[in-house]
């Protein structure tokens, strides 16, 4: 015989789950995504200490904001070694990665090799939830 109280709470998260997914899908917009982050954040915080390290991978990041203003982009949020913006067009993402990579250059020559950073970026378009400043969904992820 069935269990009729679990019986009752699947159901009612079957429900909150399917008003959970009509209210997303009342409130998604489609958004393209830039997605940058440093490649190997945790050498630095090894290799020199983890205020120093984070110290080099925050200077870089906020080098980055203006890049994405300049390309009609909106910084949403950090994470970590990682910073994520979201542009009106995917042209306007793609040259803004493409800036980046310009800057990373000229940052790259003017350091020796163990103070390089190297980036991974990654363009995403699709619907994302917004909630105030902030966008969830498979975009983001």
């Amino acid at each position: 015989m069935p269990d009729k109280i679990s019986d009752v709470s699947v159901t009612q998260l079957i429900r909150e789950r399917v008003r959970l997914d009509d209210e997303l899908a009342r409130h998604q917009e489609a958004v393209t995504v830039l997605f940058v982050d440093i490649v190997g954040a945790t050498h630095f915080y090894d290799q020199f200490g983890d205020v120093a390290g984070l110290t080099m991978v925050q200077k870089f990041l906020d080098k980055l904001v203006p890049v994405i203003l300049e390309h009609h982009g909106t910084p949403v949020k950090t994470i970590g070694d990682a910073v994520l913006a979201r542009f009106p067009t995917a042209l306007d993402a793609v040259r803004c990665a493409l800036q980046m990579q310009l800057l990373l250059l000229g940052y790259n020559n003017a350091r020796p090799s163990v103070e390089q950073i190297h980036i991974r970026v990654a363009a995403n378009y699709g619907p994302a939830l917004i909630k105030g400043t902030d966008l969830f969904g498979d975009v983001v992820n």
